[in-house]
């Protein structure tokens, strides 16, 4: 979640939701075995508490003969005690867990009924990807700043094979412009054309998969140097292409430095390697 900006600009939104559900199935099957544990664990206290009635029972029985209780006084004995308040405390707990429940569950709906401001498929696909942006009259506030524009009227044209760079100080709207042609944002007014078609209506998995961003700080994910090489491909990649793009990011020595080499597990950004 925290690193959702690279897994958009890599369209690997359904990889990583299939990632997702193999979690969670994971995760399921742990609850069923726990499940089958504590059911396990409340039988056996079951059977105990039961054979403590019976010895009550056995003992009242002698009462009842002796003379000391008639038999509806120890039956009703058992009956209040034992089986009320039984019920008393499982009602309790039942009544904690919904309560969880119920918390839980108004947020994962709340979740599950969103509608994304900008989707993430689905739209125009051109045939071949020229290079051609322009920025027509763009203006643009982040959400929770509606009330500061970072961008005023900004009009810009970049054409194919040209190198543009966008040059100022900090805050000035650089990174906010990537943003927008990666469509992560939409613009409050204006808009933005690739190769003559409007951005909002190009298929943002054909947009960001004829585009490289080189963000500015690494994302590592959880899982090995080869995953993370190799995400953008889909997790899958060959032996001879992932050694090439690391030698190309003046990597591949240090990373055969590991004793595990490609295969070492970073950890989630990279907390493993240091």
């Amino acid at each position: 979640m925290s690193s959702i900006r690279t897994v958009r600009s890599f369209s690997r939104e359904e990889m990583d939701i299939e990632r997702y559900a193999e979690k969670i199935s994971v995760s399921y099957d742990l609850g069923v075995t726990l499940a089958k544990g504590y059911g396990g664990f409340i039988a056996v206290m079951f059977g105990i508490s039961q054979s403590a009635i019976a010895l009550v029972l056995y003992a009242g029985g002698s009462f009842v003969i002796s003379g000391d209780l008639t038999v509806g006084q120890l039956a009703s004995f058992l009956l209040y005690v034992v089986f009320v308040a039984a019920s008393l405390g499982m009602l309790t707990s039942v009544y904690g867990d919904f309560m969880k429940a119920v918390g839980a569950s108004g947020r994962v709906f709340e979740l599950l009924e969103r509608e994304p401001a900008v989707n993430y498929k689905g739209g125009q696909k051109g045939d071949q990807a020229f290079g051609s942006i322009e920025l027509h009259d763009v203006h643009f506030a982040y959400p929770p700043r509606s009330d500061y524009p970072v961008l005023k009227g900004l009009s810009l044209e970049v054409k194919p094979g040209s190198v543009v760079a966008l040059v100022g100080p900090s805050g000035g709207g650089k990174s906010t412009v990537f943003q927008l042609i990666e469509r992560f944002y939409l613009p409050n007014s204006g808009r933005i054309t690739v190769d003559g078609l409007d951005l909002t209506t190009i298929d943002p998995t054909w947009l960001r998969s004829s585009m490289a961003l080189v963000a500015q700080e690494p994302v590592l994910f959880d899982g090995t140097v080869r995953y993370n090489i190799a995400y953008g491909k889909g997790g899958t990649i060959s032996e001879e292409a992932m050694k090439a793009c690391a030698s190309d990011a003046n990597a591949h020595d240090f990373i055969m430095g590991f004793p595990e080499g490609y295969d070492t597990l970073v950890g989630e950004r990279g907390v493993k390697l240091r």
